[in-house]
């Protein structure tokens, strides 16, 4: 293998935990839409990381230095050199196992809105969801809600799924039923109702349990 190829060959290594990191976080976790370059800086920052907590863990930084030193003495100053200890398939495992280990770490974190702490001592008024609508029906799960339509109908129920955004929404509600002006209520047949962008919504209230 010559110099080149054993220099791609670490980069790739290097590189591809960070967006197998990035991958996990946008799957566990719904956010903004981010632009492509939004999204490679994002997983050279993951990269950084999983490669940093390798090395503090697992190779030690007087080790690697020495295993460096060896290298340089060996085989001469082409970077590549310096970095063969990630090549054998127990590093290359574990830096792909950290990878997961810290994305799933980071959705878990964001999914339970982390800033709160920063709310409370005013440092920032933002949330780690990707708007209001997302951040009232995770924290308002367990709450029936009553949907209200442009055209007056109102619909009752449990919201079991709901969409991240407000943009065409989807919305499933269990134990669904439509309520009337006369205070009447039409049972729904079945598990539940989805509601679809076609049925505008004015506005939803949430009632508790």
């Amino acid at each position: 293998m010559n110099d080149l190829s054993l220099d791609f060959l670490v980069v790739l290594i290097i590189l591809l935990p960070g967006f197998l990191t990035a991958s996990i976080v946008r799957l566990l976790h719904s956010s903004l839409e981010k632009t492509d370059f939004e999204k490679i800086v994002e997983a050279l920052t993951y990269a950084f990381f999983d490669f940093a907590i390798y090395s503090a863990v697992f190779a030690p930084t007087r080790t690697l230095f020495d295993i460096v030193a060896k290298s340089l003495e060996k085989n001469g100053p082409f970077p590549a050199s310096s970095l063969l200890i990630i090549l054998s398939p127990t590093s290359v495992g574990l830096l792909f196992a950290i990878s997961i280990f810290l994305g799933t770490a980071i959705a878990m974190l964001l999914n339970v809105d982390s800033l709160w702490l920063l709310r409370k001592i005013k440092v920032t008024k933002k949330t780690t969801r990707s708007g209001t609508y997302f951040d009232v029906f995770s924290d308002k799960s367990k709450s029936f809600v009553t949907i209200h339509f442009s055209d007056g109908r109102r619909l009752f129920g449990w919201p079991l799924y709901f969409d991240d955004t407000p943009k065409d929404p989807y919305l499933f509600l269990s134990s669904a039923k439509w309520l009337e002006d006369d205070g009447g209520e039409i049972d729904i047949k079945g598990e539940g109702i989805l509601v679809t962008p076609n049925n505008k919504i004015e506005f939803i209230e949430f009632l508790g349990t």
